[in-house]
């Protein structure tokens, strides 16, 4: 069902980093329908009742409170004021005589520590696994035990934004993302890396040209066909996982 008539459709659209593996390589979303989702002519996932969703919001708190235990950093919260806290940059590209279009980029970062670095947490699986191969299988997930892909386009879109920021005091230059669960906690760190920086501009610029002139979207490779986000994803550092001590 389309949520708004061709004749009402908005001209300003957000790009938000939480969507960043759909922007950038339709993940588990096609990039033609993240771009009608954008637009207006879909309506959103409506995640309202999703119990993972629910469990993640509810043990954001001790998920950030494990985070300065086992790293002995302390973020600046974004939890309780992500309206506020939310980073964007406006007009991010420049579209020339299609000035009535307004594209902006935002991001949300579960904490921020100093001026270098962010923090992204997730409570995965009903807190059943922290993305451990052990943990994966026993939700019927075979997966390798490593952070997903989707996150990695999350990560550094936030870098992307945070660093856009006008008169920006901030340098970013790592994220820890973290994985928790009551059980056991894993915090990787993500460095920025100017090479993939460029690959993300590149996909955020042909999604958003597309929404202005209509082009067709194709999905680009995944991490098993295209080196680029295998490597990225390889450079993903395990610093501390409260099971094994480390």
């Amino acid at each position: 069902m389309k949520a708004q008539t061709q004749q009402n459709l908005q001209k300003s659209y957000r790009l938000s980093a939480s969507e960043a593996h759909n922007l950038c390589i339709g993940y588990d979303t096609p990039r033609e329908k993240s771009a009608s989702i954008v637009k207006g002519e879909e309506d959103r996932a409506d995640l309202s009742d999703n119990p993972l969703v629910a469990y993640g919001r509810e043990n954001e708190r001790n998920a950030i409170a494990e985070f300065i235990k086992v790293t002995k950093k302390v973020p600046r919260f974004i939890l309780d004021n992500q309206d506020r806290d939310r980073f964007m940059v406006t007009d991010w590209l420049n579209l020339g005589d299609k000035s009535e279009y307004h594209i902006d980029l935002g991001a949300t970062p579960d904490g921020v520590v100093g001026l270098d670095t962010l923090v992204e947490v997730k409570c995965p699986d009903m807190g059943l696994s922290c993305f451990d191969k052990e943990g994966l299988q026993k939700c019927g997930l075979p997966k390798d035990g490593y952070v997903p892909e989707r996150y990695l386009w999350q990560l550094a879109m936030q870098q992307l934004v945070v660093n856009m920021q006008k008169d920006s005091k901030y340098n970013i230059t790592k994220s820890y993302f973290l994985a928790w669960s009551p059980q056991r906690t894993r915090v990787w760190q993500y460095n920025y890396n100017l090479e993939f920086q460029k690959y993300l501009i590149s996909l955020l610029e042909e999604f958003s040209l597309a929404l202005v002139d209509g082009n067709t979207l194709k999905n680009p490779p995944t991490k098993e066909r295209h080196p680029i986000i295998a490597e990225e994803l390889k450079k993903m550092i395990l610093r501390y996982d409260t099971e094994g001590g480390k």
